[in-house]
């Protein structure tokens, strides 16, 4: 596990000065803590802002949610979606709008395929039929913000696009040593900061500091269930690489005799798994 109390890492990343949580997330976080939150009154914090408002109605009427009709009422969103999901959906746009501007790679895109991402996980736990709890506002909220530590430091240092382009070309290296080597700390560290600056649930922090750690899928000492979501995580990433570069992702080979043992599955029968969870995301 990476050390976030490491003291040069920690150097690092306040000097990256990570955003502050924005006033309408605060109020809505707030409300959260109530005994009994307001639903009503969340509904009201999200309308006061029209652009928020309408980025999260678009989220919510995409096939990700399946909700078979056009929601139109921030409302209504709230009642069906459930407080969670709302928060989540606040959280990404809220974030997104802060990460943006000049950065050393192009961030429109790059919060693009955190959204497919989102989308093919969820695809992939419809399609797993997962016998343990695995929530899917965790599966979707994971898909969301496991990169976000990424956005900071490209908007932090001016060769990060060139780390990304190293990365590619190393398939046996993971992307956090290639940035310890250069920077001093990670996406991974960095995201976990920013993930719990701006009140992500703990489950969700812990695995945005974890997500690339080679063992995670063998930990005993972890529980089933977030071993679970980062196999989903692992799965749907080998499935958009070949939906859309027709080809595995370079890290699938390192990691996929532990998905095939964690979910008790076979390569033949991940065969016909890739096939179907193709067949709903196209749908």
């Amino acid at each position: 596990m990476f050390d976030i109390n490491n003291e040069k890492a920690k150097q690092v990343v306040a000097g990256l000065q990570i955003p502050a949580k924005p006033e309408l997330l605060c109020q809505i976080h707030d409300e959260q803590q109530h005994e009994a939150p307001d639903l009503n009154r969340i509904a009201e914090i999200i309308a006061s802002d029209v652009g928020l408002s309408a980025n999260v109605l678009k989220a919510i009427n995409s096939p990700v949610f399946g909700l078979g009709r056009t929601v139109t009422d921030i409302q209504q969103s709230v009642m069906l979606l459930g407080l969670q999901n709302i928060i989540t959906l606040v959280t990404f746009h809220e974030m997104r709008h802060v990460l943006a501007g000049e950065a050393s790679i192009p961030l429109e895109p790059f919060w693009d395929s955190a959204v497919a991402t989102a989308r093919m996980m969820v695809t992939t736990l419809n399609q797993l039929q997962l016998k343990r709890d695995c929530p899917a506002e965790d599966v979707y909220s994971f898909g969301l913000f496991h990169d976000c530590g990424i956005a900071m430091m490209a908007m932090r240092f001016n060769d990060y696009g060139q780390i990304l382009i190293e990365s590619d070309a190393s398939p046996g290296l993971a992307l956090t040593a290639i940035e310890d080597r250069h920077y001093a700390t990670n996406h991974a560290v960095v995201g976990y900061f920013v993930a719990t600056s701006w009140n992500l649930p703990k489950r969700i922090c812990d695995l945005i500091l974890r997500h690339h750690e080679a063992g995670f899928l063998n930990d005993s000492a972890t529980d089933d269930s977030l071993k679970d979501l980062y196999g989903i995580f692992l799965i749907a990433g080998n499935v958009l690489s070949i939906y859309h570069r027709g080809e595995q992702s370079s890290h699938w080979d390192q990691f996929k005799d532990q998905i095939f043992f964690h979910f008790s599955t076979s390569e033949l029968d991940y065969g016909e798994l890739e096939a179907d969870i193709i067949d709903e995301y196209e749908s």
